[in-house]
């Protein structure tokens, strides 16, 4: 999947000679021709050759299937063009990975800012940001390099992003933990603030018990418990935060759009885990749905592209990413089981080679509603405020 030596040979005479390109699955050759009037004569590579063009430098007689002599000018002028190459998927790298962690700061920040965080909380939430501005300095550093080359940077980048996707994932579940403890703490004040209730005479609530209102309370206590077991407390599940509500709002505009806007779209998905896909999905319901009606999973199946042969498109890589993201939530929840035939019909699809259907958003929506009545969120489902279609427009 690169050019080939020949096609390397070719380049010297570049604007001497008539010549052509062809381009099957990344793999480019360039060669001499007739002079056809008319011709697209240029030189191009798709970013599945751009991103192994390295390896074919490196070792040419093997990517190249031979042992041809390559003229020091055709290794020079290809060096020169994977350079350019590098350079330029190394910035648009850059750039994705600085977005990730100023996204994830604003978010850190946000919560800083909560008046209902202790000081241990907050200085938690600095120690926090201090390790993303720490990952932020070894990127400028890359980036500010002299000593190493486009490859080099490249590949380095490469490395220091992954580590950053997983201190990312590892704040989110801190984060997570935390706002976990913070609400146990409310519910153990609350309890205890109920028992001061008590009189000094012995006797609870003296007023109620007149007429009787803690006795329709604890007949039906038994039934409150149970719906505190089987769902979480929808007080808090549709409050969301500003991060995420931004969330959200970057997907919206990155969709809804004149195209998409594949880059903003990305950012925000390649942060999706257990921990808030759901939030993502409910928050979408809740303050996007409306317009068209369309839950997040389906704006996105229209949306996103399919790659060559559904391979390297964002439909897979993302559509698994959401699945996975959801499945850990179901077993986490309990209700997986109930939902096996939708992950399944999911894999099937998502494993095609040839085509993605759209239609695949129904199962995931089927999903996402079973998990948000699960936690007790009335916002599984979209909505939609268009008026109903009249019978002469039909």
């Amino acid at each position: 999947m690169a050019a080939t030596v020949q096609s390397y040979a070719n380049i010297p005479f570049w604007n001497s000679l008539p010549m052509m390109y062809t381009n099957y699955a990344g793999d480019t050759q360039i060669s001499t021709i007739e002079p056809y009037d008319g011709y697209n004569i240029q030189y191009g590579l798709n970013p599945v050759a751009m991103s192994s063009i390295g390896n074919c430098l490196a070792a040419p007689a093997y990517y190249g299937g031979g042992s041809v002599e390559i003229p020091p000018a055709a290794m020079a002028a290809g060096r020169a063009m994977a350079d350019y190459c590098l350079d330029n998927m190394t910035k648009q790298n850059f750039n994705t990975h600085l977005n990730s962690i100023s996204q994830m700061k604003m978010r850190l920040n946000s919560e800083f800012q909560d008046p209902n965080k202790t000081e241990e909380q907050r200085n938690k939430i600095e120690e926090m940001i201090k390790k993303l501005d720490q990952q932020a300095e070894k990127l400028k550093e890359i980036m500010e390099s002299t000593e190493l080359d486009s490859t080099g940077k490249y590949q380095q980048e490469e490395q220091l992003r992954m580590g950053t996707n997983v201190l990312i994932r590892e704040l989110l579940k801190e984060l997570q933990d935390m706002k976990a403890n913070s609400n146990a703490d409310s519910v153990d004040d609350a309890n205890n603030d109920g028992s001061d209730n008590v009189g000094n005479d012995g006797n609870a609530n003296s007023a109620d018990d007149v007429d009787g209102s803690n006795d329709a309370d604890n007949a039906n206590g038994a039934d409150d418990d149970a719906d505190v077991d089987s769902t979480q407390n929808n007080s808090t599940v549709d409050n969301f935060d500003v991060s995420t509500k931004a969330a959200v709002d970057q997907l919206y505009d990155a969709m809804y759009c004149w195209g998409t806007d594949d880059q903003k779209m990305e950012e925000v998905l390649n942060l999706v885990n257990k921990d808030n896909v759901m939030d993502l999905m409910l928050a979408w319901n809740k303050f996007h749905s409306a317009e068209k009606g369309e839950s997040f999973m389906e704006a996105f199946m229209w949306d996103a592209d399919s790659g060559f042969l559904c391979a390297g498109g964002q439909k897979v890589k993302y559509g698994k990413l959401i699945a996975r993201a959801l499945r850990d939530k179901a077993e986490e929840l309990g209700v997986y089981d109930e939902l096996r035939s939708d992950f399944a019909a999911i894999d099937k699809e998502m494993g095609s080679i040839f085509y993605v259907s759209n239609d695949v958003y129904k199962n995931y929506d089927n999903i996402i509603k079973v998990i948000a009545e699960k936690m007790g969120s009335k916002y599984g489902s979209p909505t939609s405020t268009k008026a109903p279609e009249s019978e002469e427009n039909k």
